[in-house]
C-alpha cells in the first residue's frame, strides 16, 4: 500500500496541473473569441456607418485585409528601416526615435497649415467623441483624458492612457467606428514622465490621403 501513495500524490499532482493548464487555455480561448466578436461588432458598425454616409469606401474585412488595417492604424505598415531580413536591419531605438519626432514634427505641420471647415470639423468631433463610448469598446481601458480638434481635411484626436497596452488596443479599435468619417488615420505614441502615455491619432477624410505627402 505504501508503494502506491507516492504514485497517487504524482497522479494528483497531473490532475492538478493539467486541470490549471486547461482552464488557461480555455481563458485564453475565450478572451480571443470576446475579441473577434468585439472587432466584429466595430467593423458591422463602421459598415453601417459609411453606407449611411454613401461614401462606400468601406467593405467587411478579410483575414489579410483585416491585419492589414491593424497594421496601418498602427502606423507599421511601410515604416522606415523595416527588412524581410528581420532583426539584422532593424534600426536602433534612438534611430527609432528620431524617426518618430520626425514624422510627429510633420503630421503636426500638415495639422497646423490645413485650414479650416466649421460645419465639418464640428460634426466629426461629435462623432469622434460619440465613438469613445461605442458598446464594443466596453471592456477596454478607456482613456484618462480627450482632446478632439478638426480642421479642414484631418484630425488630432489626442488620448492619455495609464499604459502603452491600454493605448495600443485604442490605436487599434478605436478606428474602426469612425472609418466611415476618417478613413484614413496615422497614430503616434509618447511615453510621459509620469508613466502614462499620449496616443494622438492624425485622422483624414480622404479615403486616398497620404499622412506623409
Amino acid at each position: 500500500m505504501s508503494k502506491l501513495i507516492p504514485w497517487a500524490v504524482a497522479l494528483a499532482a497531473v490532475v492538478v496541473l493539467g486541470g490549471g493548464w486547461l482552464k488557461e487555455v480555455r481563458h485564453r480561448q475565450a478572451h480571443d473569441l470576446e475579441t473577434e466578436r468585439r472587432l466584429a461588432a466595430l467593423e458591422q458598425a463602421a459598415i453601417a456607418d459609411t453606407r449611411a454616409s454613401g461614401s462606400g469606401a468601406l467593405r467587411p474585412f478579410d483575414a489579410d485585409g483585416r491585419a492589414a488595417f491593424v497594421a496601418r492604424v498602427n502606423g507599421r505598415m511601410g515604416s522606415a528601416g523595416a527588412t524581410s531580413a528581420g532583426l539584422a536591419g532593424r534600426p536602433s531605438d534612438a534611430e527609432v526615435k528620431r524617426r518618430q519626432a520626425q514624422d510627429r514634427a510633420r503630421l503636426e505641420s500638415r495639422f497646423a497649415t490645413d485650414g479650416s471647415d466649421p460645419r465639418w470639423a464640428h460634426e466629426t468631433e461629435a462623432a469622434a467623441m460619440e465613438a469613445i463610448v461605442e458598446p464594443a469598446l466596453a471592456s477596454f481601458d478607456p482613456p484618462a483624458g480627450t482632446d478632439m480638434r478638426c480642421a479642414r481635411t484631418m484630425c488630432r484626436m489626442t488620448f492619455t492612457f495609464n499604459s502603452a497596452g491600454a493605448a495600443a488596443d485604442w490605436a487599434t479599435y478605436y478606428p474602426l467606428g469612425l472609418a466611415g468619417q476618417l478613413p484614413v488615420m496615422q497614430s503616434q505614441q509618447v511615453r510621459l514622465a509620469d508613466g502614462s502615455v499620449r496616443l494622438v491619432l492624425y485622422a483624414f477624410r480622404d479615403p486616398k490621403a497620404k499622412p506623409f505627402r
